[in-house]
C-alpha cells in the first residue's frame, strides 16, 4: 500500500510544515531532518470511518475529505460507520470505537488539556482526532490542505508513514473556504492574575519596530486595564515573551481627584506625523469618577528601555 518516491521539494515543504507542530514524526525535538525519501500514500484500498453517533460537523467534514480525495487522487473511497466492521486499511476520523482512535485521543488529553487535535499516519491507519468534535473537524482540514490538496500523483496522498502531529486549536484563527489556515501568532501569558480575571481586560501588546537606537527593536511591551483605580502597568519583555518584567505604571498628572485604568492602550509610531518623530510611543486611556470618564493620552519621546 506505501509507494515510496524521491521528490526532494516535497520533501523539503513537508519539513517546513512539520516543525511548526507540537511534534515531529513522533518525537518531541522541534527540529525536522529532509529525508532523502518521502512517503506517499496509495489511498485506493482505504475506508473512511467516522462514528455511528457522530456530529453534523463531523459527519460534513467526513463528506468534504471523501470529495476532496476524489477530486486530488482519483480515489473514490467508501465512508463506513465503526460499527460496521474493521477493514485493513483505515482513514479514522473523530472518536470512533477504533482502538487507535482510542489510544491517541488519551495520548492527546495528557498532553494538551483543551483545544487541539492529532494526526498520526501509520501503514494501515490514519487517524484524525480532536479532544472536541470542532477540533476534530479542524484537524481532517489540516489534512485536507497540507496532505491531500499537496497530492501530486494520481492515488497517492503526500502523508508520511510514521507522521505524527499535536496542534492546538486555539493557535487557529479560521480556515478559509479553501481550507487554507490562518493561524495567530503563538501566545504567552503576561503573568497571572492574583484576584481573578476582573482586574486585567483591555490587555495589549505591542512589539518595537521603528525605534532609531535597534537594541530597542524586537522588544515587547504590555498594558492592561485596571478597573480598581490602580494605575495601569507597563510590562516589558527582551525575550520574544518568554519572560516578562514590570518595567512602569502610567501616572496620570492631569486629572487629580479622578482614577487612572480604563481602556489602556499603546501604540508605536511607525513614522514622523506632526512634530512627533517615529519610533515615539503613545498610551491612551481613561479617568473616571462617579460623574464622568475623560480621555487622556501620554507621549514618550525618549525610548529609554
Amino acid at each position: 500500500m506505501i509507494k515510496i518516491k524521491k521528490h526532494l521539494a516535497l520533501a523539503l515543504a513537508l519539513c517546513t510544515l512539520v516543525t511548526s507542530f507540537v511534534a515531529c514524526r513522533g518525537g518531541n525535538d522541534q527540529n525536522c531532518e529532509t529525508p532523502d525519501e518521502t512517503n506517499g500514500i496509495d489511498v485506493g484500498e482505504y475506508t473512511l470511518v467516522r462514528p455511528d453517533a457522530a456530529s453534523r460537523d463531523v459527519i460534513g467534514v467526513t463528506g468534504v475529505l471523501k470529495s476532496d480525495i476524489k477530486t486530488y487522487t482519483d480515489a473514490d473511497l467508501e465512508v463506513k460507520l465503526d460499527n460496521d466492521g474493521e477493514s485493513e486499511y483505515e482513514i479514522l476520523i473523530g472518536e470512533t470505537g477504533r482502538q487507535e482512535s482510542a489510544e491517541l485521543l488519551s495520548a492527546l488529553k495528557n498532553a494538551v488539556s483543551k483545544k487541539a487535535f492529532a494526526i498520526s499516519v501509520t501503514d494501515k491507519k490514519i487517524v484524525i482526532v480532536g479532544i472536541s468534535d470542532n477540533d476534530t473537524v479542524l484537524g481532517v482540514k489540516r489534512f485536507i490542505s497540507s496532505f491531500v490538496k499537496t497530492s501530486t500523483e494520481k492515488g497517492t496522498i503526500t502523508a508520511e508513514v510514521g507522521y505524527k502531529t499535536v496542534e492546538k486549536t486555539g493557535d487557529v484563527l479560521y480556515f478559509t473556504d479553501r481550507y487554507d489556515a490562518v493561524v495567530l501568532e503563538r501566545k504567552s501569558d503576561v503573568f497571572l492574575s492574583q484576584d481573578g480575571e476582573s482586574c486585567c481586560s483591555y490587555a495589549k501588546i505591542i512589539k518595537l519596530e521603528h525605534q532609531s537606537d535597534e537594541k530597542n527593536n524586537g522588544i515587547l511591551l504590555a498594558t492592561h486595564e485596571t478597573r480598581d483605580g490602580n494605575k495601569p502597568p507597563v510590562f516589558i519583555s527582551y525575550d520574544d515573551g518568554k519572560n516578562w518584567e514590570k518595567h512602569s505604571d502610567v501616572i496620570d498628572t492631569l486629572n487629580i481627584g479622578m482614577r487612572m485604568g480604563y481602556q489602556s492602550y499603546l501604540y508605536e509610531l511607525p513614522a514622523d506625523v506632526g512634530g512627533y518623530k517615529e519610533g515615539t510611543l503613545f498610551f491612551a486611556g481613561n479617568t473616571y469618577n462617579d460623574r464622568q470618564t475623560t480621555m487622556v493620552l501620554y507621549v514618550r519621546t525618549d525610548v529609554s528601555l
